[in-house]
């Protein structure tokens, strides 16, 4: 009678992989240059997303101004414009704010030379440095959230547009901040 053993006979064994130094380098050559290849496009696509997360808050923000609008019959007066849409719920905080800005608890101003009966091309809200309930013009405009290459506005009839600016930091074509004060402006 044949004896078995049943020990080996259900023991998996793996192959060893022996590889030499060269082909140890060659696969961490090629992972190296995978991660140069991917990283630039993966830092593109994270400032993208950036792009796209500052640009849905202000496009929120819009809504939420078009709503107070029609329940007040204006927008929220300038210096009170981030408590009047958190108090009236018409958004949340979280709204106020770039991914872009590390600092401030708000990274938008309200043109207090918008109205709801302004053309709609008006600048409504936009980036700037001013903080909560920050209003002003061109002189709060920023476009370092956007690493200098331009910057998210909210324009009075509702959309939101990236605007590009060149290399001394003007745009390509003029922004309409309304009739009040200063009317058009370039920065």
């Amino acid at each position: 009678m044949r004896e078995t053993n049943e020990k080996s006979r259900y023991t998996l064994t793996t192959p060893k992989i022996m590889m030499t130094f060269p082909e140890v380098l060659l696969v961490l050559l090629v992972l190296a240059l995978f991660t140069i290849i991917l990283l630039p496009v993966a830092l593109k696509e994270w400032q993208i997303s950036h792009y796209m997360t500052c640009s849905s808050n202000l496009s929120c923000l819009g809504k939420a101004l078009t709503i107070y609008a029609e329940e007040h019959g204006a927008y929220p007066q300038p210096d009170k414009w981030c408590d009047a849409l958190l108090q009236g719920e018409y958004t949340t905080e979280k709204m106020f704010k770039c991914p872009g800005n590390k600092k401030a608890r708000c990274s938008y101003s309200i043109n207090p030379n918008c109205e709801p009966n302004s053309e709609p091309n008006t600048v409504l809200v936009f980036e700037s440095k001013g903080g909560w309930n920050s209003f002003g013009g061109s002189e709060l405009f920023t476009t370092e959230y956007h690493k200098n290459e331009g910057s998210n506005i909210l324009y009075n009839d509702g959309h939101v547009m990236f605007e590009s600016t060149d290399p001394n930091g003007r745009f390509h074509h003029e922004l309409n901040w309304g009739e009040k004060g200063k009317g058009r402006d370039s920065k």
